[in-house]
């Protein structure tokens, strides 16, 4: 599930959800895939039409183990 929603003329607020969940194949002895979930949120700042800032915040949540939180900031400029 992907949204977004512009605030402002220069910024957008957005979200993501994936659910990722499958089943082993019958006789399998490893594991399959590692099953998780994974949380994307974050502000868009387009001060000029070339450039884009978009600050976010990621969560993953894994089946087994512990979940991780991490922050980036992603840079787009275009030519």
């Amino acid at each position: 599930i992907y949204t977004s929603v512009k605030i402002c003329p220069k910024w957008r607020i957005f979200a993501r959800y994936d659910l990722m969940d499958s089943s082993s194949p019958a006789g399998l002895a490893e594991p399959w895939n590692d099953d998780n979930q994974l949380i994307i949120g974050g502000i868009e700042y387009q001060p000029l039409k070339q450039l884009k800032i978009a600050p976010n915040f990621r969560n993953i949540n894994p089946s087994t183990g512990k979940s991780e939180q991490t922050l980036f900031v992603n840079i787009e400029f275009n030519l």
